[in-house]
């Protein structure tokens, strides 16, 4: 079986998800989003709808505007979240890294549909190790709690600390 999309050279792709809808863009509903270590962007997949093995469009996002990007997922409220990984000894940590941005929609397009932009940066406390998303649940609410849960079991058993 040929692989839907290969890069060369490698893209170190870290982690995907499916864009199920929401305040996003209504084109990107059904496309799959991945982050990248060494590229340092986001990829978005769209796919045929009559052939889901099929990619018709490929976007690059953020390119090398925030370093290795790490982990990418939906939230509950329906945006699309990632995060940075710069200060795992690879990357070329800036003030303020390793953090969590959201994409959201800032304004609208002439056509009317949200134009996305990742303006919002949320704090992280500790290192680039998700294991440390514990450490936001209290500054940045219950949104993100969702939302780091699903990164943490991702990464294995959650550890309480």
């Amino acid at each position: 079986m040929d692989p839907i999309a290969a890069y060369t050279p490698t893209l170190a792709v870290a982690c995907g998800a499916f864009y199920s809808g929401g305040p996003l863009p209504e084109a990107w509903t059904g496309s799959f989003f991945f982050t990248t270590l060494k590229a340092q962007h986001i990829r978005r997949l769209a796919f045929d709808p009559d052939d889901q093995t099929t990619v018709t469009e490929q976007e690059v996002l953020f390119d090398e505007e925030y370093g290795r990007l790490r982990d990418i997922i939906q939230g509950p409220d329906g945006l699309l979240y990632f995060t940075t990984s710069n200060r795992d000894g690879r990357g070329s940590p800036e003030f303020g890294d390793d953090r969590v941005l959201r994409i959201a929609p800032l304004a609208l397009a002439e056509d009317g549909t949200p134009a996305p932009t990742p303006t919002t940066t949320l704090p992280i406390v500790g290192g680039s190790n998700l294991g440390t998303f514990a450490a936001i649940l209290g500054i940045v609410g219950a949104g993100v709690l969702i939302f780091a849960s699903a990164l943490w079991l991702r990464h294995g058993r959650p550890q309480h600390t």
